[in-house]
């Protein structure tokens, strides 16, 4: 059997769950370069194809970049209404960052502020 990391390929020598107790186990099998990399504290995530419970490891660059800073500005409009935009900042699995800015509606606004800001002591004031 194959390692189940994506785009590997090289054969398979041990079993990993990458189950959660929520999930159950998903038994992976994983070839002794990515075994090593995971118990050495490298990051992964399995990705799951609902369809037929089955699924990949996903490990270095085929890692989704991650945020690791977010800012909210409020831009006030005539009508009263107010204009938000969120900056994130992310990572990428090769370490390097970008900005991306983007608006969202008012109704959501409030929500991410919320979720961005979650865990923040002093977090500053967000979308109304």
């Amino acid at each position: 059997m194959d390692c189940d990391v994506l785009r590997c390929g090289n054969p398979g020598r041990s079993q990993f769950n990458a189950g959660t107790p929520e999930s159950g186990p998903y038994d992976v099998s994983l070839c002794e370069e990515h075994q090593t990399a995971i118990d050495q504290g490298a990051d992964w995530i399995y990705q799951l194809e609902e369809e037929n419970r089955a699924g990949r490891l996903l490990m270095g660059r085929d890692l989704p970049p991650r945020a690791v800073e977010a800012r909210a500005k409020n831009y006030p409009l005539a009508s009263g209404r107010r204009r938000s935009i969120f900056t994130f900042v992310v990572e990428g699995p090769d370490a390097s960052r970008h900005e991306v800015e983007f608006e969202v509606p008012p109704y959501i606004a409030e929500g991410v502020w919320c979720v961005v800001s979650r865990g923040r002591r002093n977090a500053e004031p967000g979308p109304p």
